[in-house]
């Protein structure tokens, strides 16, 4: 593919981030999946292995997100969250031979998530069920765990569907 073409593939996929980020700020019931859906645009080009278009796209749907999206709290958290974790999940890819490395950027995106996890359930409360502060960070940790694990299997899934496709 020539670099024009990876150019117009990071524009189409930072708009379809952006889109999703969009629907989930006003969308009221699945604002998580359209998360998760956003976080996966960037694996168009790291699917390629075009780490620095895919970094330009992510930076250039952050900023988008942050002066057109009514909510900053959806941008934030895709640019912390669910935009790095296609990122971090290539780098342990590209050095699965060394374990350490590979359990350091398991650690890294399970506190990631923790973290937006945490703000989501101090600024958003808890939603219709009221939980002390103690019970929602207990339910916190395993909730975490399972987001990571499903959008490792999402994005691995998404990645073998891209490779079949000749983007």
């Amino acid at each position: 593919m020539k670099k024009l073409n990876y150019i117009a593939v990071g524009g189409i996929s930072a708009a379809a981030a952006f889109l999703f980020v969009f629907a989930a700020s006003v969308v009221p019931a699945p604002k998580l999946a359209l998360m998760f859906c956003a976080g996966l645009c960037p694996l168009v080009l790291l699917s390629r292995h075009k780490v620095l278009y895919a970094a330009a796209c992510h930076i250039a749907s952050v900023l988008l997100m942050l002066l057109f999206i009514p909510n900053v709290f959806y941008a934030l958290g895709y640019g912390v969250l669910f935009g790095l974790y296609p990122f971090l999940r290539y780098f342990a890819r590209k050095t699965a031979k060394k374990r350490t490395e590979m359990l350091i950027l398991w650690a890294s995106a399970f506190v990631l998530m923790a973290a937006v996890g945490a703000v989501f359930l101090i600024v958003a409360g808890t939603g219709a069920v009221k939980l002390p502060l103690w019970a929602a960070g207990l339910l916190l940790v395993p909730v975490s765990a399972a987001a990571v694990w499903l959008e490792d299997v999402i994005c691995a899934v998404f990645t073998r569907f891209l490779g079949r496709l000749k983007i």
